[in-house]
């Protein structure tokens, strides 16, 4: 709950910055444009604000893609964060920073903002995800798998099981048995592990579920992977909304 409430408040805050850029405050917000840099200041303020809006409306508004939007308005803080750093050496006052210390604490405010857009969205999470995975050497598969490594949900006539529950990177379901798909969506609905998409090509699959599955079946650690793939299921648009159910590509194993 807290990271919804956070992600809409900064997005209120970027709209609110990114009007005050186009108006009253337009002439302070020049102080933070470095004399280097080889664009007049004005410009610089307004297309910033405009920017900043844009943002705004969007941490507010796409939230099936926030973390994408995440990552954009990290990287947007990144930024411009010289334009504070040219404030305090070039000694400017604005917005009351009229004192060195004062600049010097609206320095430490930037690395705070590019955690707040990371958390606030998950792009954090997808991030560190990522990151475990480029470092993670490739392993062979211990047990076949129709799917090259990432667990799955394994459906047949003797219910639903989740097959290599330790490799939290992806998921994807199968069924063995030529099961007609309203009989693919009796045995989920039986075991409470999701339902068949429209065109009978997905599972919407309960992420309660996948937990239940895998409890007490995959190692310490597990539960930040599996965080991870949620993230980057969300990048993907295949978590619902409320981050519930992630969504599964079905297809029939040989």
């Amino acid at each position: 709950m807290l990271r919804p409430v956070a992600r809409v408040l900064l997005g209120l805050a970027l709209l609110f910055a990114g009007g005050a850029h186009l108006t009253g405050a337009r002439q302070e917000f020049q102080a933070q444009v470095p004399s280097w840099f080889p664009v007049d200041a004005d410009l610089v303020v307004v297309v910033s604000g405009v920017v900043e809006i844009v943002l705004g409306i969007a941490l507010v508004a796409l939230v099936r893609h926030r973390v994408a939007v995440g990552l954009v308005v990290a990287a947007f803080f990144v930024v411009v964060f010289p334009g504070n750093i040219a404030q305090f050496v070039e000694q400017r006052s604005a917005f009351g920073l009229d004192t060195d210390l004062a600049r010097g604490l609206r320095l430490l405010g930037q690395p705070i903002l590019v955690a707040w857009a990371l958390w606030s969205t998950d792009a954090g999470t997808w991030l560190r995800h990522r990151i475990r995975e480029d470092r993670r050497p490739a392993k062979a598969p211990s047990t076949p798998s129709p799917h090259g490594g990432p667990m799955y949900l394994a459906i047949s006539t003797d219910g639903v099981d989740l097959r290599l529950p330790e490799r939290a990177t992806d998921l994807y379901a199968s069924y063995r048995q030529r099961l007609t798909s309203d009989k693919i969506a009796e045995i989920l609905a039986e075991h409470d592990a999701g339902e068949l998409s429209e065109k009978a090509d997905h599972v919407v699959v309960p992420v309660a579920t996948l937990r239940r599955l895998a409890a007490g079946r995959v190692p310490e650690g597990w539960e930040a992977d599996f965080e991870g793939m949620l993230a980057d299921a969300r990048a993907k648009g295949r978590l619902t909304d409320d981050g519930s159910a992630i969504t599964a590509p079905l297809e029939r194993e040989m």
